[in-house]
């Protein structure tokens, strides 16, 4: 009998199983149909049957999530937030309830039950960050920019990392073009975490061809100064007044930055290669001077007394580009101001002396030897000094390109031969690399 009863008892188990299995399957056919009414646009079909579907499973969350979707899609605000206090019964604790159910209203044109129904999440979720952040980001979502303004403050005065809300403050005030407002959160961002200094530039870079807004930006950054001194707003204000292109202020602040933080010149190598970049050629060398007097950073001194060379060459093509036509191949060279020439060699010429095992020794080289090609005419020297790039530098672009040089002064001085073997030597080299 007991025997009997088993096998009867796991037989009823093994269908039942198989009947919960069947209809579980049947549930999600029928959602996966109501799914292709509605990429078909056929919403009342696909409405009909997930009301279906929430009768019978009331917990299910696709079924809830995929009607509230449909309904709102249909403008059927007010059956939609019926759908969403009736879930709230179950989930009372569950935040973006609230805050869907806030959107459903603002959707509706009814602002002042969204903010009810907003508020109504917060205070069940008193003195929650997360709670906080939810509900602005759907009042930000509804562009409802003034109450996510006002939930982030109180998240802020509360919070014990208040530099999060400042972000999303400053964003929101940066897309309403509250510049002012905007550059103080940074400033509260960065005072508290200077390290986010690179993400705040990015974000200011975006209105850099905005001469109004930058100007707010370093209005708001100078009170803040004033306020609390902090070493980190120099370095904002600096940038800040490099993009409206007041690149000797910007020099100055920085250097009271490096002043204030002991710093080792990274900051100012930054600002010297960007015033490069920029054609700001006074600047950049005035940069470049200030690191090689101080000298903080000796394992940067290559770059710099390299960069320092380059900005002294580029600043005397920019003076005379209109008396030396170095964009010809060959052509009748006037030499323009030889002793400013021989100040620009002399100073790539001390890079190869110091750092021959830098990464800059060929370079300079180059640039020495582009030099006396390009503005000196002495082609003997030229070539020479290509030469010895190839010997010292063979693994380099700059030998490939020496080669190149070298198959041109060939053909100048019609050596054929000579130069079909420096081109195939070229080509070969670049090719093996």
């Amino acid at each position: 009998m007991t025997k009997y009863f088993f096998i009867t008892s796991a037989f009823i188990l093994i269908i039942s199983s198989y009947s919960f299995a069947q209809n579980d399957l049947s549930l999600d056919n029928r959602f996966r149909l109501a799914q292709n009414y509605e990429e078909a646009g056929q919403l009342e079909k696909a409405e009909a049957i997930l009301r279906e579907l929430v009768n019978i499973n009331s917990y299910n969350y696709s079924y809830f999530d995929a009607l509230t979707r449909i309904l709102i899609k249909q403008k059927k605000y007010s059956e939609a937030s019926e759908l969403i206090e009736n879930r709230l019964k179950q989930t009372p604790q569950d935040i973006n309830l609230y805050g869907l159910l806030g959107s459903v209203y603002f959707m509706s044109d009814n602002v002042t039950k969204a903010y009810e129904s907003w508020e109504r999440g917060l205070k069940i979720n008193k003195s929650s960050i997360v709670a906080l952040r939810v509900i602005a980001n759907y009042a930000i979502e509804n562009r409802a920019f003034e109450k996510a303004i006002e939930i982030l403050k109180r998240g802020k005065e509360i919070s014990d990392e208040p530099e999060i809300f400042s972000i999303d403050l400053a964003n929101i005030y940066l897309a309403n073009m509250r510049f002012t407002d905007a550059a103080n959160e940074f400033c509260d961002l960065i005072i508290k975490k200077p390290e986010q200094i690179s993400n705040v530039k990015i974000r200011i870079n975006y209105y850099s061809d905005n001469h109004n807004a930058v100007e707010q930006f370093i209005e708001a950054i100078k009170k803040k100064i004033k306020e609390k001194p902090s070493p980190v707003l120099y370095d904002l204000l600096s940038y800040n007044y490099s993009l409206i292109g007041k690149y000797e202020l910007a020099f100055q602040l920085l250097v009271e930055y490096e002043e204030k933080t002991n710093g080792n010149g990274n900051t100012i190598f930054s600002f010297a290669q960007n015033a490069l970049q920029n054609k700001e050629y006074s600047a950049a060398l005035k940069a470049f001077e200030y690191l090689i007097k101080k000298n903080t950073n000796p394992q940067m001194m290559p770059a710099i007394k390299y960069y320092y060379s380059a900005s002294l060459e580029a600043a005397y093509n920019e003076k005379y580009k209109n008396e030396i036509d170095s964009w010809k191949s060959y052509r009748e060279i006037t030499i323009v101001n030889e002793d400013e020439i021989k100040k620009i060699i002399k100073s790539y010429e001390d890079v190869v002396k110091d750092y021959p095992q830098s990464s800059f020794y060929p370079q300079a080289l180059y640039r020495i030897a582009e030099i006396n090609f390009n503005l000196l005419n002495n082609i003997q020297k030229a070539e020479s000094l290509y030469t010895l790039i190839n010997l010292r530098a063979a693994n380099t672009d700059f030998s490939i390109l020496s080669f190149l040089q070298k198959g041109k002064i060939a053909i100048h001085q019609n050596r054929f031969e000579n130069a079909k073997s420096l081109f195939y030597s070229q080509w070969f080299f670049s090719g093996v690399r």
